[in-house]
């Protein structure tokens, strides 16, 4: 098995109530990058595939096929309280096969109308087993869930040239998704939970309109409906969740300047969220994390990008995001708040991993070495402010702004045969959390950091 290393926090917050684990001999240690475990945790990943493309072609049109197969394997023993005591553990299995198929009619000549049409269909067959436990109470639970997937699409887009700098482009596209879903206790011949079928369909419109005001500027306004399918919760009772849906409108600007050396690229967007699909904990089962509907969300946000080669050795990038995302409409109770059982409105929540505040800047120079090849260096800066991982927004689940810096100095042969290269990554030894994980009322708080310094030497050969 393929043994992964993932560096864990302490799982027991202070602020919040968490068993006293402490009793059953487990350490919690100080250090957030100190682990404990009983069991030999790790994942094993085997996926395989195959594609086609083939294309027909006439004097006015062409015709395209994609088909695809793609299967995978996956299996997991994991220990659910990080400590070195037997005290919770779960073991998943998942396997699934898909296969896909796409058509597409476009037109292929160079007039002011430009056309593409197709068909779409997906079939996905999935099964999933899990076993978690709890040995100290003697808890075990088992379910084996069987999925199947049929989708299928019809798509159209048009594009005209009004002027010689303005385009319009149109789509449409409508999809009907049908899954099943089988849910059983124990092993593959275990009781049956639920046994259940849904359809879903969308219609998703397209708007694009281009204006270019010169040869190296283009803008455009864009208003798309976006959908995500509903489906069912194999970690429940097959509890059902509706589609996810979206209506986006966006405006930019995209520029190439001064031969390519300067380009910059700007955009503002509002995103519309209705039925919002997001994980919680169940208040009477704080160890299931189900998938509901929260109602209505909200984004707005405006995202920039320049990149500056002042010199034909030296590039400067920059780019940052500026996001105010909020839950408009949500009802929910907090099982690790201060009233459990009490429903309570979230409207004006930030979204989970939504951070106001995301940058990050680069810098490279390369210089040629008397004919054998070229030497770069580069340093790369990120920084993101506050983000939650939770839609309740308590501190417990928050991540403060924090800042990452890399660096690498490569040196590439001339003749693009091979190259070495010692980089750094976390040079700062930033501790920050890329997840976090609740259930105070079974295992606490659980930290999943970041990466610490890390170095590395690189040597790559092509052949």
């Amino acid at each position: 098995m393929k043994r992964i290393v993932r560096a864990l926090g302490p799982k027991l917050n202070g602020d919040y109530p968490s068993p006293p684990l402490d009793l059953f001999g487990g350490t919690n240690p100080d250090d957030s990058r100190e682990v404990y475990s009983n069991l030999e945790n790790g994942v094993d990943v085997k996926e395989g595939g195959a594609s086609a493309k083939l294309n027909w072609y006439t004097d006015t049109t062409t015709l395209t096929s994609l088909t695809a197969f793609r299967e995978t394997d996956f299996h997991a023993l994991l220990d659910g309280d990080t400590t070195e005591i037997d005290y919770s553990y779960s073991e998943p299995n998942e396997n699934s096969r898909t296969i896909t198929q796409e058509f597409q009619l476009s037109s292929s000549d160079e007039g002011p109308l430009m056309w593409l049409g197709g068909l779409f269909f997906l079939r996905e067959d999935a099964s999933q087993e899990v076993e978690f436990g709890i040995t100290p109470f003697d808890i075990l639970i088992n379910t084996f869930a069987e999925s199947k997937v049929d989708s299928h699409a019809a798509f159209g887009q048009v594009s005209y040239q009004l002027t010689k700098r303005t385009n319009i482009v149109g789509g449409l596209r409508y999809s009907v998704e049908k899954k099943q879903h089988i849910l059983r206790n124990g092993a593959t011949d275990g009781p049956v939970i639920d046994d259940s079928e849904k359809q879903w369909s969308a219609l998703m419109p397209r708007f694009v309109l281009e204006h270019s005001p010169g040869i190296d500027t283009m803008t455009y306004i864009s208003v798309t409906r976006g959908f995500k399918s509903g489906g069912f919760n194999s970690a429940g009772i097959g509890e059902q969740f509706d589609p996810e849906y979206l209506w986006s409108y966006e405006t930019g600007i995209k520029t190439s300047l001064n031969d390519g050396r300067l380009r910059l690229n700007a955009a503002a967007f509002y995103y519309d969220y209705t039925d919002m699909q997001v994980q919680r904990i169940l208040e009477d089962a704080p160890s299931v994390f189900l998938l509901e509907n929260a109602a209505k969300a909200e984004v707005r946000g405006g995202e920039i990008e320049i990149f500056w080669r002042p010199t034909p050795g030296l590039g400067i990038d920059f780019a940052a995001a500026f996001l105010d995302s909020k839950y408009t409409e949500y009802i929910s109770v907090d099982p690790d708040g201060p009233e459990p059982a009490v429903n309570q409105d979230l409207a004006g929540r930030i979204l989970p991993r939504a951070p106001k505040v995301s940058a990050y800047a680069g810098i490279e120079y390369t210089r040629p070495v008397n004919g054998y090849g070229a030497l770069s260096t580069r340093v790369d800066w990120k920084y993101q402010s506050e983000t939650f991982f939770s839609q309740f927004n308590s501190e417990g689940v928050k991540q403060e702004a924090f800042h990452l810096l890399d660096a690498r100095v490569a040196f590439n042969s001339a003749n693009g045969k091979w190259k070495l290269a010692l980089w750094g990554k976390n040079l700062l030894d930033t501790l920050y959390r890329q997840n976090v994980i609740r259930a105070t009322q079974i295992v606490g708080t659980l930290d999943f950091w970041g990466a610490p310094r890390t170095l590395g030497l690189q040597l790559a050969w092509a052949y």
